[in-house]
């Protein structure tokens, strides 16, 4: 039964009102993060007309290992996941034997082409360069995807504090909520005058057009879905937009066919809407190095400007220290100068360095920086042999390949679903081929640091190969025990090879049983030759009263046969 608007009105407000109480207690541990270590991003409960966003908000920050630390990580992420420079991706099918194909494996290959190009006309990379950096800090990260006239789709990040997430059944993100702000212009303009409130709508054309209006944005399953229909009641997903605390008025309701939201967490726990993220295992350290960083420049300022002692007649005498001033004392120099109350020794700042060094590498391990930075913070000559290069880079990434995977499976995947979904609807790929009718597609990725994580299986192939090479030279017999076609298509798998570059194993044996007909008409003409020249030799070499060929097939000598 369809719900009138105003009790889908108090449907929202309630489920709002749920929702924002499941999130506090996250955001005290969300604006010590922000405050000490990423103080760029975040927003809590702004109020509507609020202008200060333009001002200074690292002014609690002293130590900024914490911001450097989480940029080498959003750097590297970014690098070693999706490259615009380079393919991070392709799409496959589950059976190998349709994966196989030549049609299907260019096709595919195409399509991953197609959305590449896609990808980098529209502004996803500066999404993920953000996204990186939330999931990283926060440990929860959030965009909205939208399809775009211009640009087939569009992206538009969201900072932690703007909005509230849930979770249906299987700890998966199924209730997106975000509070925004936006201009009463804007407002009517995007949303219609009959639909706005009258307060926005009085600004119109007048003083306050350019004051922020808050709204609500609730995406979440329909209860309403019916299948074909039209209209919002046939999208899988609600969408509606409506003014803060107008509870009467709704000014937009629609929907979706896909979930349209991006909420990767870096690590979650139980059924959890939000995860904790690098900058939670690094915040008692990074509120420590603020201590310590304040502490090391009072010992610092206390020993190069101490305090001093001056004798007390001498409160109201005009005195000075900088270069040239002079000042004048009656009676005894030597009992009216001032002295330092106390002297510092420099030796006291070592134990300082020391204990914020320890800290500091601390941070920069909880954030990976020693894993993306892990060639030039090389301790020992420069540069270590390739070898050791790979098994240190190997050990340190075991430890970000739960990451990786939560990524892949809340970030990566369903970005290229929605993608190519989107792409498909506005036809921008060719028919696929008939092989492919009925298999669902799936992404893997082929990026720098997916290519690291299966650098144990390319090796074991390669290790394989190499063994049974050198038992062919005393074994020819091991060579039949190596499949080299499939040892092939797996190795180009494993590193992301292109499908044009690898023929597809019915080709390959096409063009081997090709070469082996050739190779026995060869022989065949070879052995031909050999036996006509064999039968002349013997014709013309005589052995008694017949030739040599006679005599070796018993014929009677030509004359006597006539």
């Amino acid at each position: 039964m369809a719900r009138t608007t105003k009790e889908l009105c108090e449907h929202l407000n309630t489920r709002f009102k749920e929702l924002q109480n499941i999130r506090h207690s996250w955001e005290p541990g969300w604006r010590d993060i922000a405050r000490y270590q990423i103080p760029q991003r975040g927003d809590f409960l702004r109020t509507p007309g609020q202008s200060d966003r333009g001002t200074k908000k690292n002014q609690a920050i002293i130590d900024m290992v914490a911001h450097f630390a989480l940029r080498v990580l959003r750097a590297g992420l970014m690098g070693g996941l999706t490259p615009r420079t380079q393919p991070w991706f392709r799409l496959t099918v589950p059976d190998e034997r349709v994966a196989n194909s030549a049609a299907v494996k260019v096709w595919l290959d195409h399509v991953a082409e197609r959305m590449l190009m896609v990808f980098g006309q529209t502004n996803l990379y500066q999404t993920l360069h953000l996204l990186y950096g939330e999931v990283g800090g926060f440990g929860t990260a959030c965009a909205l995807m939208q399809s775009d006239f211009a640009d087939v789709c569009r992206f538009y990040p969201q900072t932690i504090g703007t909005y509230w997430l849930a979770n249906d059944y299987r700890g998966v993100t199924d209730t997106f909520i975000r509070r925004f702000a936006m201009p009463a212009r804007s407002v009517i303009r995007e949303y219609g005058e009959d639909r706005v409130s009258a307060d926005v709508r009085q600004k119109k054309g007048k003083a306050g057009a350019d004051s922020n209006v808050m709204l609500v944005h609730c995406i979440e399953p329909s209860d309403e879905y019916e299948e074909g229909a039209f209209g919002a009641k046939g999208k899988k997903y609600r969408s509606v937009t409506w003014e803060e605390g107008k509870d009467d008025k709704l000014l937009r309701t629609s929907g979706y066919d896909r979930w349209p939201v991006l909420a990767p967490r870096w690590e979650v726990l139980a059924d959890d809407p939000y995860g904790t993220g690098c900058g939670h295992a690094a915040d008692s350290d990074v509120k420590s190095l603020q201590v310590l960083g304040k502490r090391q420049h009072n010992a610092v300022d206390k020993h190069v400007n101490p305090p001093m002692a001056f004798p007390a007649e001498l409160r109201s005498q005009p005195s000075g220290t900088t270069p040239g001033f002079i000042n004048y004392f009656s009676g005894d120099l030597s009992q009216k100068v001032g002295r330092p109350l106390y002297q510092s020794h420099p030796s006291v700042i070592g134990p300082l360095k020391e204990l914020i060094g320890d800290e500091r590498d601390i941070v920069n391990r909880c954030y990976f920086a020693d894993l993306f930075l892990m060639i030039s913070q090389m301790e020992g000559v420069q540069p270590r042999n390739q070898l050791e290069i790979l098994a240190r880079k190997e050990e340190k990434l075991m430890l970000l390949g739960p990451v990786l995977e939560s990524l892949h499976g809340e970030l990566l995947k369903p970005l290229i679903d929605w993608g190519f979904e989107e792409m498909m609807r506005h036809r921008l790929f060719d028919p696929p081929p008939r092989e492919l009718e009925g298999w669902p597609l799936e992404v893997e990725l082929i990026s720098m640091l997916a290519q690291a994580q299966n650098a144990a299986r390319v090796q074991s192939i390669e290790r394989s190969v190499g063994f049974v090479g050198s038992l062919v030279g005393a074994f020819p017999q091991a060579g039949d025990k190596l499949d080299v076609y499939d040892a092939i298509d797996k190795h180009a798998d494993a590193i992301g090879t292109p499908a044009g570059v690898i023929r597809p194993t019915d080709k390959a044996q096409e063009i081997a049983a090709q070469r082996a007909q050739q190779a026995a008409a060869a022989q065949a003409i070879q052995t031909g030759t050999a036996l006509a020249q064999g039968a002349k030799t013997l014709s013309e070499a005589q052995v008694g009263d017949r030739n040599g060929l006679e005599a070796l097939t018993g014929t009677p000598p030509m004359a006597e046969a006539a």
